[in-house]
């Protein structure tokens, strides 16, 4: 309101906004329900549940390409946002996993 006011053109008579807009105001905020936030996508497990391969045929979807991968140690920055199935039952693989160059 004191904003309407300060760029209004003449006081005295009618309150015409200097940019020729109506500004509005309320005395109070309208009730509304708080916002939920949209769950993250979860990772969704295979078909065929997890991968319990002794030695795994790992492959990656990451941007739309297939990539192949393998077992490691320490987890990469690739396995902690993509997914990695095992060619050889069908199930997500959940260790740790890194791309391997071709």
């Amino acid at each position: 309101m004191k904003r309407f006011d300060r760029n209004t053109r003449n006081r005295a008579r009618r309150r015409v906004p200097v940019d020729g807009w109506k500004t509005q105001h309320t005395e109070a905020a309208p009730a509304r329900r708080p916002a939920t936030k949209p769950r993250p996508p979860s990772r969704a497990v295979g078909t065929a549940g997890l991968c319990a391969c002794p030695q795994p045929h790992l492959t990656a979807v990451i941007s739309g390409h297939t990539y192949l991968a393998e077992p490691c140690e320490h987890i990469t920055p690739a396995a902690a946002i993509y997914t990695a199935s095992c060619g050889t039952c069908g199930g997500t693989y959940d260790k740790p996993w890194r791309r391997i160059r071709i």
